[in-house]
């Protein structure tokens, strides 16, 4: 048998607050639960789904959006990279040693000797 040194109104408000703090978390878990479904569903534009979009012939423009006034931005093709130089030799890595980094010269200012 457990040793309760509180009196019948000590444990009767301590049961009522536990009982509260449960239904709480309930409705706390209920409502992040909501949000998390709604975080993971792609909203719903309710423009789009009104009204219907009817196909239009291509124009000399491909990049176009006919379809969608609303939207404004175009795709613009993706750039390649220019493949890097190749050295004129092999030159083999050895684990340890790193390369050291070229410095740029600076052009000498001239002294004008007045």
């Amino acid at each position: 048998m457990v040793d309760d040194a509180r009196n019948s109104a000590q444990k009767a408000q301590s049961d009522k607050a536990t009982q509260r703090d449960a239904q709480l978390a309930q409705t706390l878990e209920k409502e992040r639960l909501a949000q998390e479904k709604a975080a993971l569903t792609p909203p719903v534009s309710k423009t789009l789904s009104s009204r219907k979009v009817k196909k239009v012939a291509p124009t000399s423009d491909a990049r176009s959006t006919t379809q969608y006034p609303e939207v404004t931005h175009k795709i613009t093709p993706k750039r390649l990279k220019s493949p890097a130089k190749k050295p004129a030799y092999f030159e083999a890595q050895v684990p340890g040693s790193e390369k050291k980094a070229v410095s740029k010269k600076k052009p000498k200012k001239k002294v004008v000797a007045g």
